[in-house]
């Protein structure tokens, strides 16, 4: 775990609820469940149901985050590929420019040599 790992999980104040808080990597999801305070005179049945909708609507919003996190490997492994083949054609270009470069050299030379004789 690294430093920014750690920030993400310390106690903080909050100056709404007038609380030390942790300090969670989604913010707003965790004040949205947070929120939603468990009824003084429920019944058993009342806070199960409650807390099975809870449960759901955490589900649906982490299972939201898992589509948003898959689109991003997806672009992030297309990007990876446009790179890896941006730096093979850099590899040909630079074979190319020195080949032609030494060919161009080399008849060059042979022109130079061509003048020294006549």
């Amino acid at each position: 775990m690294d430093d920014s790992d750690s920030d993400n999980n310390k106690m903080m104040y909050d100056p709404e609820t007038d609380k030390n808080v942790y300090n969670e990597c989604f913010p707003q999801t965790t004040k949205k469940f947070y929120d939603m305070k468990r009824p003084e005179n429920s019944s058993l049945t009342e806070i199960m149901e409650q807390t099975s909708i809870t449960l759901k609507t955490m589900s649906k919003e982490i299972n939201e985050i898992n589509d948003q996190n898959r689109n991003l490997q997806d672009e992030n492994n297309k990007l990876k590929e446009d790179c890896d083949n941006l730096y093979r054609e850099k590899l040909s270009i630079e074979r190319n420019f020195s080949r032609a470069k030494d060919y161009y050299e080399s008849k060059i030379k042979d022109l130079e040599l061509n003048d020294q004789i006549k």
